[in-house]
């Protein structure tokens, strides 16, 4: 068991050495713009460089302006606005002089890489785990106030690929990601409109079983424990292994990644490979309600900045920060966690 006093000094001293940092000017570099190289979701702007509070998202491909670079921690940070910072593992810097006019901040989608018409499609929404957001844009940007329900049947007009996944826009306004729904075949009557649910937990893209074939997912009740024992071993497995900012294994992890890797391996789920759509990969609990298995978040809903895995007794599993290894530490008042999520 690692020491949790050490463990808190050294999360602390990313934010002591942010603070530290911010007195001093940011170092001009000579590329005037960057670009996002980060595919797997939305990559954070933050509002210092560390780990702390979040300003806004970017996307895969879009190009920002670079104002400056810090050195915090011995990771490159680069300043793209007024309080704003991207880690440099994110950004491909852009040549030197470049007038690129960066990208607008994910309000909106990024232009899809690939759009095809489809003809009226019905779909059947087959995501048992909660309510299923639908999304203003083809993006987990805002959503459009409306929620499906399992079993519930809704008619789309076209799908299209963004962001790496296909999302399918709906006759009544809104998109829903394939991943959440399946065709159903010799249908034509007009869809059920998309009505309000009670979902448990905040509006954000929740993370089915995959894959999505009948069958090859953990679904039944009595199997959850070994699923539990099973995510656990494979987690222990990975201690002591670098942390490396996002890394999804096997050799190398950050939070999010190691939590996504045992999930998947372990138990066949996909939850997503950063922390915000982990929040919706299961039913949301209190601390105080925790269970072993248990993804373990810090940070607000739709804002957490970490995430670890409740082994019980009060100890959980993570990737920490920057020059640590996967660890277990134990949950203290002095860095308490905000909510627990139950995936299995």
């Amino acid at each position: 068991m690692v020491d949790n006093s050490k463990f808190l000094l050294a999360t602390a001293g990313i934010a002591g050495a942010a603070g530290a940092a911010l007195l001093m000017q940011a170092t001009p570099v000579s590329a005037a713009s960057a670009t996002v190289t980060y595919s797997q979701g939305a990559t954070t702007v933050w509002k210092s460089p560390a780990f702390g509070q979040a300003a806004r998202y970017v996307t895969f491909k879009q190009t920002v302006n670079i104002l400056g670079s810090k050195q915090v921690g011995g990771n490159t940070w680069y300043q793209v606005g007024q309080n704003e910072w991207i880690p440099g593992v994110y950004l491909k810097l852009n040549q030197s002089g470049s007038t690129a006019t960066p990208t607008p901040a994910p309000t909106q989608p990024q232009k899809p890489v690939a759009q095809a018409p489809a003809a009226t499609t019905q779909l059947k929404v087959t995501y048992s785990g909660g309510a299923v957001t639908v999304w203003a844009t083809a993006s987990y940007s805002k959503g459009s106030g409306q929620y499906l329900t399992n079993g519930q049947t809704v008619s789309a007009i076209s799908a299209q690929t963004s962001g790496g996944e296909t999302w399918y826009k709906l006759s009544n306004g809104g998109f829903v990601p394939s991943r959440f729904v399946q065709k159903v075949a010799g249908v034509t009557q007009p869809a059920a409109p998309a009505t309000p649910a009670q979902p448990s937990t905040p509006a954000k893209p929740s993370t089915p079983v995959q894959p999505s074939t009948p069958g090859n997912g953990i679904s039944q009740a009595p199997s959850n424990q070994t699923a539990i024992q099973k995510v656990i071993a494979l987690a222990k497995q990975q201690l002591g292994k670098p942390y490396v900012w996002g890394g999804k294994g096997p050799s190398s992890f950050d939070c999010s990644g190691l939590m996504q890797y045992v999930f998947q391996n372990a138990a066949g789920i996909n939850i997503g490979g950063w922390t915000v759509p982990q929040e919706s990969a299961g039913t949301k609990v209190a601390i105080s309600a925790l269970k072993a298995g248990d993804l373990v978040f810090w940070g607000d809903a739709g804002n957490t900045y970490h995430v670890g895995l409740y082994l019980g007794g009060g100890q959980f599993l993570n990737a920490p920060k920057p020059g640590e290894n996967v660890q277990i530490n134990a949950l203290s008042p002095y860095w308490a966690p905000s909510f627990g999520v139950r995936v299995l």
